[in-house]
């Protein structure tokens, strides 16, 4: 009799359990299952809409047979980008009678803030791209500034009073604009978007866009783009872009900056080459009164300072007179060629020690210097 109630008792519990898979769509023992075989953007800044893009399923059917599935928001549950208290949480994937989770991380990305103030040593790479600044003086010694002037509006402008004695509230009366700002998240990063224009002529309008992406707490970029047009010479428009990034002003820095004193040293070679052909330019100060340019396809292992009167008569070198002056890391130069009198202004910053920035065929062209591995 005990045998028999044994018996049954398995039969009972065999039975219930056949019921309880068989709710789950248990066949042949398999469970229909989902598994993330494509993954969507998991990283989001503060209020980002969902994006689904490339996201994908496997899903297990009771059979046995696999699906792929292209996720949609319909599918979706638990996501949620409103805070950042908890930025790393999780999302729920729905798929017929089955689930799976994935997570996804929520950041606030840096702003621009009130009182941060960015500035841009001369020479200034805007005068450049505007065309108001050349090698006859106009523009030397501006300083281009940029700082959040209220919520909506972002104050631009030049002035000739270096970081440390630049002063928003005073110094901003002249020469500086407002301008109200667009904004958009590129890449996980805060973009503001401001234009201008201007004319040169009867016949020529400039239009400029400022593009503004904050890279992090200390660092924006900026890309300046300007279309000139000109309809009575030809049809069409022309685009000058530069590029470049731009430091928070810190007086802490600015002190470091001073006590580095970072000069040209004569015999040091920098060059600079574009990276799409053999032609470099070189320029070095031979004693402490000449410098020169040069234009040659020789690389810079192979450049002899002893070979100066050779590579004149090449056509492609020039030699200049030089006095220079140094101020905040700018090293101002009064040149002009050799036996004449007269001189135009150079103004090159010295960015670190082994980096310059020389105005070169209007806009701002890195030199490197030349370290050889001897």
């Amino acid at each position: 009799m005990k045998k028999f109630k044994k018996i049954f008792i398995f039969c009972i519990f065999t039975m219930c359990t056949a019921m309880i898979f068989a709710g789950c769509d248990l066949v042949n023992g398999i469970t229909p299952s989902i598994i993330l075989s494509s993954n969507f953007n998991t990283e989001y800044a503060l209020n980002e809409e969902l994006d689904l893009t490339g996201g994908k399923i496997t899903y297990v059917d009771k059979n046995g047979d696999m699906l792929i599935v292209e996720i949609s928001s319909s599918m979706i549950s638990g996501f949620d980008t409103t805070t950042v208290t908890n930025p790393k949480r999780e999302l729920t994937v729905s798929y017929e009678c089955c689930t799976t989770t994935v997570e996804y991380t929520v950041i606030e990305p840096v702003m621009l803030t009130l009182g941060d103030l960015y500035y841009i040593a001369p020479p200034s790479p805007i005068m450049y791209i505007a065309g108001g600044y050349k090698l006859d003086g106009n523009g030397v010694g501006m300083y281009e500034y940029l700082f959040l002037s209220s919520p909506t509006t972002i104050c631009y402008g030049l002035n000739s009073k270096a970081p440390k004695d630049f002063n928003i509230e005073t110094d901003t009366s002249v020469g500086f604009s407002e301008y109200q700002f667009t904004t958009k998240l590129v890449d996980k990063k805060m973009t503001y978007q401001f234009e201008t224009s201007y004319a040169n002529s009867q016949t020529e309008t400039n239009n400029v866009k400022f593009i503004i992406t904050i890279e992090d707490e200390n660092s924006i970029a900026l890309v300046v783009q300007q279309i000139t047009t000109q309809p009575d010479v030809f049809q069409g428009e022309g685009l000058i872009q530069a590029s470049y990034s731009i430091t928070k002003y810190s007086a802490e820095y600015d002190d470091e900056a001073d006590e580095q004193n970072l000069q040209i040293s004569v015999g040091d070679l920098y060059y600079f080459n574009d990276g799409f052909s053999d032609i470099y330019i070189y320029f070095a100060l031979i004693d402490s009164k000449t410098l020169f340019m040069l234009t040659s396809d020789f690389v810079p292992g192979d450049f002899d300072f002893n070979n100066i009167d050779i590579y004149l008569e090449s056509g492609n070198f020039e030699c200049y007179e030089y006095v220079v002056e140094y101020k905040d890391n700018n090293a101002i130069f009064t040149v002009s060629p050799l036996g004449e009198s007269g001189g135009t202004m150079l103004m090159i910053n010295v960015i670190s020690e082994s980096e310059i920035i020389i105005p070169l065929y209007e806009t701002n062209t890195i030199f490197t210097k030349y370290i050889s591995n001897n």
